[in-house]
This record gives C-alpha cells, structure tokens and sequence, in this order.
C-alpha cells in the first residue's frame, strides 16, 4: 500500500506569490496586533505584566476550543510572540517603532506562565487529539471501504499506522473534528468527490473500465483533505522544507480546502478541491500506464502528459505528488477535448 501521495519537489514559484500581497484575514490580524502593542505600550509593572496574561490565556482558550493538541497550543503561543517581536516592519514593509512594552516585563516568564496554569488542559486536548487520530488512521485513511480481504484490510492499516506522514494529517483532521465535527469534512469531501465524477465521466470508455478499486474510496479523498488542511496551517520551517515544498506554492494549491466565505466556498477552496480530485486522476492514470495500458489517447494530445509518464519514477515507482495533479490536469483537459471533438462529429 504505497499509493499514499509523497511530499512533491522543487518547482519555479511565481513572482506574485512571492510577492507576499497580505490577504484581508492577515491585514486583520495585523491592525489587532498594532492595537494590542498601543495599549500594553501605555501599560507599567503588574498591570501590563495582567494585561499580557490575560491576552496570553485567550490565546490558549481560543486554541483549546478549537481542539489544539500541544503542539498547536505551542506554534499559536510562539506565533504571538513573533508577531509582537517583528512588528517593527509593517504589511507594506515600513519601519514602524518597536514595542517598548516587551523591555519591560518578562514576556518569557508570563508565557511559561501562562502554559503552566493549563497545562492539565493542554494534556487533556492533546489526548483527546491523539485519540481521535488513531480513529482516522483507521476509519478514514486506510481503504478499509473498498478492500475485500482480511489481509488486505490489515496490509493497509499496517501501511497508514507507520505512515510518519499519516499521523501528522490524521492529527490535523483529528483537530478539525474535535473543534467543528464532521460536516464541514463531509461537506468537502463530497464536493471533491463530484469534481472526480465530473472528471471521469469524459474518459474514454476503455480508461474508465480501468480505473482501480481505490477511485471509489473515500480514503484518498479524506487523506488529501487532511494534507491540504496542514500544508495550509504549517508554513515551511526551513528553507530546505520551502524547497521541498514550493511545487505546490508554486501551483496555487497549498490552501485550505475547507475555507469559506459568505457560506460558501472560496474561491482558493474550490480551485484545491478540483487540485485534489485532479491528483487522484492524476494517480490512476499514472496506474495505468504503469500496467501497460495504452496511453497514446493522452501522450499525443499533451507533451506535458508524454513528459510525465514517460520520465523517471521514484525507487517505488510513484511521481511525486505535484506531478499528480499536473498528469490529472491535462489529462482532464485532453478528455475534454476529445469528448467534445467526438460531440461535433455526430
């Protein structure tokens, strides 16, 4: 079972996502910021040293509400501190003055604190996280929907169980439905699955009689949501991990898949949707090929496609995950086309 989708690798990143333009959410967050420094500014001795508290505690209630596990509570809490501590160089790259607030109290001691008054909480949301993460891994990652044998059924627990990259996404899922349930996952997940039906149904007739027990699953639908939802929530750490990472900046499609707007969907959210159901063509495709099945239909439409799956593989014969989605793109694209050019030759 190693169909599980790989981190991708390096790829051109586009001037303008580089260009670091701050979305509405953020230019928020950062007037919030701005107003907090104004007020602890004006603050001296055991009243600022409270009111720093009292803005610390909110930021572990509001992650414990959400279902942070420690590691969240701990990203938020250093989060706030580089926010404070960076504040000098505004959204539009301006030099603004530093807080003089932070040279006066012990912003150290009172997060330490602060983590130390709730630390029974914290240790109560992290099992509760790491509960429902096992449950995941078993329920929602490991194709136990569509597999048939007792032996299949447990070679691709086993799988998922090792899986380093399984647990971070089902910790990440885990949290979601700890802190909104299940609809917001279902909701997506059946929007993800209507783009895959959509998309297949324009394959010609012999792909689709070829594609695997796994298109059916629910399995890779949820596995994806949950690697969206974290690549989102966990910027690079490093410039080796920018690196590893910057095919999906690149592509426009290291996003929420869960985020709305208005009730509905944004936009972003929609486009990873289509990006996740593309991936999963992407894979069968791929598939395929790999069991000798005719390709030519694609390879001589697309030179993108031809690249693809006629270039190198890793050691376990999967491309990497980037060039999934990029195979399901033009793959859709070419089924269009022909379906279409069939269409007006009736």
């Amino acid at each position: 079972m190693s169909n599980l989708p790989e981190q991708p690798v390096n790829m051109p990143i586009p001037d303008e996502v580089l260009s670091g333009v701050p979305t509405p959410q953020e230019s928020a967050e950062a007037l919030n910021t701005v107003n907090l420094i104004e007020r602890f500014n004006t603050l001296e001795g055991p009243e600022l040293e409270q009111a720093v508290t009292t803005h610390l505690q909110g930021v572990v209630d509001e992650s414990l509400i959400a279902g942070a596990d420690k590691e969240t509570v701990d990203a938020k809490l250093r989060t706030e501190w580089l926010k404070f501590a960076f504040s000098g160089i505004g959204l539009e790259g301006e030099i603004r003055t530093q807080p003089t607030f932070l040279s006066r109290v012990d912003y150290v001691g009172v997060q330490l604190g602060v983590v130390a008054s709730n630390q029974e909480r914290i240790d109560q949301s992290e099992s509760k996280v790491t509960t429902t993460a096992e449950t995941v891994k078993k329920n929602m990652f490991s194709y136990q929907d569509v597999l048939s044998s007792a032996a299949e059924k447990e070679d691709a627990l086993k799988y998922t169980l090792e899986s380093a990259a399984a647990d971070k996404y089902a910790r990440e899922m885990a949290r979601e439905l700890l802190a909104n349930g299940s609809e917001r996952i279902d909701k997506v997940r059946s929007s993800i699955k209507w783009d895959f039906e959509q998309m297949t149904e324009l394959l010609p007739d012999t792909i689709k009689s070829e594609l695997s027990l796994f298109a059916s699953s629910d399995s890779w639908i949820n596995w994806d949501i949950a690697k969206q939802k974290y690549l989102s929530s966990h910027p690079p750490q490093s410039n080796a991990e920018y690196e590893d990472r910057s095919a999906y900046i690149g592509m426009g499609i290291e996003q929420d898949p869960l985020e709305t707007e208005a009730g509905k969907f944004s936009s972003s959210a929609r486009y990873v949707q289509r990006s996740i159901a593309q991936r999963h063509i992407g894979w069968e495709i791929q598939q395929m090929a790999q069991r000798g099945a005719d390709m030519r239909w694609l390879t001589s439409q697309n030179q993108a496609a031809a690249e693809i799956l006629h270039g190198s593989t890793k050691e376990d014969g999967q491309i990497h995950s980037w060039q999934y989605v990029e195979l399901g793109r033009v793959t859709q694209d070419v089924a269009e086309y022909l379906s279409h050019h069939a269409a007006t030759n009736l």
